[in-house]
């Protein structure tokens, strides 16, 4: 049901008053919505090329045969989906290098624990057990800084940002790909994007 709004649209609090629609669904919507996606995925491919945001909103309007508005602002989105792809590479950048150096000083730390140890000579059995389970640790960090400089030597290397624009469904059926009606990855990365 519609809440009406006080005068000047203000509640007793001074608070805004909303007005509640509910939209009744039309198979049209999910036409719409698909041809929406389908823009938007075109137009940050577009920015991937070099295009400028101007260029693609002009593009857009030739190519789709819609309104400048529309153009405009699906330009205007794309640009910051763009952008946004762009600081969250570099955002996982700067946190792999940071868990890397991290892993590598706890690494040197322990190294250099084991040493005195190591030092000291004769050993109880309390003693042997906690340099078993510390040279256990050291190992399953160096296993996880390998994994960490693995993951960040690509991220680094990739010039294209990769994003899957899509519902959480269509971004897990490349895993199932035979019950979801692809042939093999390539077909799953046209709907993606």
């Amino acid at each position: 049901m519609a809440k009406k709004l006080c005068p000047e649209g203000q509640g007793r609090s001074g608070a805004q008053i909303g007005i509640e629609a509910k939209l009744v669904y039309h198979p049209v919507l999910d036409v719409i919505g698909e041809l929406y996606e389908s823009m938007r995925r075109t137009a940050i491919n577009w920015l991937q090329q070099g295009l400028t945001e101007s260029k693609v909103e002009k593009r857009l309007q030739k190519e789709f045969d819609i309104q400048w508005a529309y153009a405009d602002s699906m330009a205007t989105e794309a640009k910051q989906t763009f952008d946004q792809l762009k600081t969250a590479k570099q955002n996982n950048i700067t946190t792999l290098k940071e868990k890397i150096r991290a892993k590598e000083k706890n690494s040197k730390n322990i190294l250099k624990s084991l040493e005195k140890q190591l030092k000291k000579g004769f050993f109880t059995r309390q003693e042997k057990d906690k340099l078993k389970n510390k040279l256990l640790g050291l190992e399953q960090k160096v296993l996880k800084l390998s994994r960490l400089r693995k993951d960040l030597k690509p991220l680094e290397d990739q010039e294209r940002l990769h994003i899957c624009l899509g519902s959480k469904k269509l971004f897990n059926a490349q895993y199932h790909r035979e019950e979801n009606k692809y042939e093999n990855h390539e077909q799953w990365l046209e709907d993606c994007g």
